[in-house]
């Protein structure tokens, strides 16, 4: 039987997607794919000749397929031999024989865009969508030729980028107050999201060459989530006569694993809308029962460390489905390459929530025109209200359910260090101007990181070794709320549950800190530990290393040969360090506290 540790939500033995990682020890990238909380590195797992029986006969060696810094030789080969590969990976993971070296913890890993990309198409294919957005950038009703074919347009492969990563704010010419008024030039004021899903293409399509719409599932490697980020204000400019530029073309985030389609035929289903007209023939598929796929997806917010439903909706419940996309996409001859993605297009759905408000928006500017609130309000925005502020975390995930559980698509057994990564370029002026004193506290972590393996990660981030009592603390505080006792996750604390652990923790680790700088540690930079085993042999180690000149090491030299010796009694009792370039020595010290709020959550610390 597989380690309940490696079969477990969100990357199940049902799910398995593939992805291209690195490792501190290994920086190359090569594929994976992912288990539980680990990866298993393909590369090192195919070396010792583990599918000989699936290349036999064959052209292709699937150890040096999988040492590659993409996932398209591996897509591009038969689809049978896909499946095998993937069957005899949960054969063995079932059976624990994949070897303890080819796993690695996914907190370990750096994670790169999956496929090379030879293009990226993005399609406009949601009805509810095309009947909210439409009176503004298009017609007030659906132009005649979107009920015939797909409408899709090229957009850009070199702003496709891997989730989690930071978004500028694009700068562009838009209207300053509507159609009428005189165009500027700025930042967007209306930063949008657009809830989609990605899918990558397989089997190429050659120049020249149609693709039967029978064939399409064969050409679908596998699906990601998608957030096409888009700039309102700039697009309502672009949009006629010719389209969106600027406007789409800033930054494509997409989830860093690919589920395959041989994990999502059972979630197939039949379309939500009967499309009427009838579709052209080239565009009909063979059978109603598994034309489309059964994904459940949600948007959420996070700001300021506090997270927001935004909404809900369906793959399903698009008007083309994704074999209509593809197949309309080739149908010209253009011809299709293994790794170009396609964006089914923002999917937004009809549903109202119990207060008759719409819930099923895929973007922001629904709302806007439609007068739903999605956003929570904001105080002293200098953007548009109702749209993205700077430092926000847009999350999109989508899963599919059945009777024996979910599959996950998406980032999220990454998110717990999202927020960090999201505020360390704004976090950098305040540690630099407090390092000195970061450097010689002692570090906690937040509710979030109650295990030992979420420490280390924290540590990490802070280049520090936390404090022995960190683990304690976690622990004993977390055996009160009730909502730790139901599951032992804390991740669902609510924020009286979070100040009431900050509170807990902070007290004691000020006074550790507080004790510190009274013992003069400030200067000697030492953990706990290190001073329980013999603070002052340390001091004199570290002073000789740190601080001693180039005549001290001739004088070391000099004793080592038997010559003279060093008279240690000429160093002075107290020796600190000069104060770093442009900190200065005067500020009081800020709570460490104050600091971990900073970094994960992006308040600013208050002015002194």
């Amino acid at each position: 039987m597989t380690s309940p540790a490696l079969d477990q939500q969100p990357y199940t033995l049902a799910n398995l997607p593939y992805g291209v990682v690195s490792t501190p020890s290994n920086p190359k990238p090569r594929c994976a794919v992912a288990i539980g909380s680990h990866a298993i590195d393909l590369a090192a797992y195919a070396k010792p000749g583990r599918f000989f029986d699936l290349e036999s006969g064959h052209n292709f060696m699937l150890a040096q397929i999988f040492s590659e810094p993409a996932l398209n030789s591996f897509a591009a080969l038969p689809w049978p031999t896909r499946r095998a590969v993937r069957q005899q990976l949960q054969e063995e993971l079932k059976a624990g024989k994949v070897p303890a070296e080819c796993l690695v913890n996914l907190s370990e890993v750096k994670n790169h865009v999956p496929m090379k990309m030879g293009g990226f198409s993005d399609f406009y294919t949601s009805l509810e969508h095309c009947q909210n957005c439409s009176g503004e950038m298009t017609s007030a009703a659906i132009a005649k030729n979107w009920w015939y074919a797909p409408s899709v347009y090229n957009s850009r492969v070199s702003s496709v980028l891997p989730s989690p990563h930071d978004i500028p704010r694009p700068k562009n010419v838009y209207f300053s107050n509507g159609v009428d008024s005189e165009p500027t030039y700025g930042p967007t004021q209306k930063m949008d999201f657009e809830l989609e899903m990605g899918y990558f293409v397989s089997k190429p399509v050659p120049y020249g060459e149609a693709m039967p719409i029978a064939d399409a599932k064969e050409h679908v490697f596998g699906f990601v989530m998608l957030n096409d980020w888009s700039a309102r204000d700039h697009q309502l400019f672009e949009m006629r006569p010719l389209g969106p530029f600027h406007s789409k073309g800033f930054g494509t985030s997409i989830s860093n694993w690919v589920v395959p389609m041989e994990a999502l035929e059972e979630f197939s289903c039949p379309p939500n809308t009967k499309q009427d007209p009838a579709p052209f023939p080239h565009l009909t598929w063979p059978g109603q029962g598994d034309a489309a796929l059964d994904i459940k997806l949600q948007i959420r917010l996070n700001r300021n460390g506090q997270e927001k439903e935004l909404g809900t909706s369906n793959l399903k419940y698009l008007y083309w489905t994704p074999y209509q996309q593809l197949t309309h996409h080739a149908a010209s001859g253009c011809g299709m390459e293994t790794g170009d993605l396609i964006g089914t297009g923002t999917i937004s759905g009809s549903g109202r929530n119990d207060k008759g408000e719409k819930c099923e928006l895929g973007c922001l500017y629904e709302g806007e025109r439609t007068k739903t609130q999605v956003m929570p309000q904001s105080t002293g925005s200098k953007y548009q209200e109702g749209y993205i502020e700077d430092g926000d975390e847009i999350i999109l995930e989508g899963w599919c359910e059945n009777k024996q559980g979910e599959v996950v698509l998406g980032p999220s057994i990454q998110r717990d260090a999202e927020l960090a990564v999201m505020n360390l370029a704004r976090a950098q002026d305040a540690m630099n101007e407090f390092g000195a004193f970061f450097r010689a506290a002692h570090a906690y972590p937040l509710p979030s990181y109650p295990g030992h393996e979420k420490e280390m990660m924290l540590g990490m981030l802070m280049r520090k070794k936390l404090d022995p009592k960190t683990d304690d603390w976690v622990t004993q505080y977390s055996k009160s709320p009730e909502t730790i006792q139901e599951n032992g996750d804390v991740s669902k604390l609510n924020m009286d549950d979070l100040r009431d652990l900050w509170d807990y923790a902070g007290p004691a680790e000020n006074g550790i800190v507080r004790e510190m700088l009274e013992n003069d540690a400030f200067g000697s930079l030492f953990t706990m530990a290190e001073q329980e085993d013999g603070i002052e042999n340390v001091k004199t180690g570290l002073r000789r290393k740190l601080f001693e000149d180039d005549s001290d090491e001739e004088e070391e030299d000099a004793e080592e040969k038997g010559n003279e010796k060093m008279d240690e009694d000429r160093l002075p009792e107290k020796l600190a360090p000069p104060p770093e370039p442009g900190v200065d020595p005067s500020l009081p010290p800020m709570r460490l506290e104050t600091v971990l709020r900073f970094i994960t959550t992006g308040a600013m610390p208050p002015q002194r």
